[in-house]
């Protein structure tokens, strides 16, 4: 219950808000403009107020719109998905490949472990025969295309 109070409050607050900045716009618009463009002044400050509120229950009323449940016949309508674990782990390395090409950081200490445990897995210590890729410039890992080779190496490996 105090959260629904305390949205009333906030709704209250934003709608004083606009009101005193229009009664600060239209005072301004009094004092600094003279009396000949006084009517245009007022309008645009007006206008201005009013697209501000009118942005702000757009938002509002699409969260709420957002909120509800789709009708029975659109339920219905759509089919179950599935989700198959292959696909979503292959999205999963390509996120990582190109976090990893982004941030030496994160090479660093997510992917390049992942390559030496793959490596290790394949046959023996890696250390001899896997050479680390350079960094590129500006902090960024290394390139996509050095990536494919450090893997065509692993693979080779085998």
């Amino acid at each position: 219950m105090p959260a629904r109070s305390r949205g009333r409050w906030t709704a209250v607050g934003r709608i004083v808000a606009l009101g005193a900045l229009l009664v600060v716009g239209l005072v301004l618009v009094d004092v600094f403009l003279d009396p000949a463009s006084r009517r245009v002044g007022e309008r645009i400050v007006t206008a201005v107020v009013f697209a501000l509120a009118a942005a702000r229950l757009r938002t509002v009323v699409k969260l709420r719109l957002d909120a509800q449940p789709s009708s029975s016949f659109e339920l219905a309508r759509r089919r179950p998905v599935t989700l198959d674990a292959e696909p979503s782990r292959l999205v999963q390395l390509e996120s990582e490949i190109r976090a990893a090409t982004r941030s030496q950081r994160f090479f660093d200490a997510v992917l390049w472990p992942d390559l030496l445990a793959l490596a290790e897995s394949r046959g023996g210590s890696p250390s001899p025969w896997l050479a680390r890729p350079r960094a590129r410039s500006f902090g960024r890992g290394p390139s996509r295309a050095a990536l494919e080779r450090i893997v065509a190496e692993i693979e080779v490996r085998r």
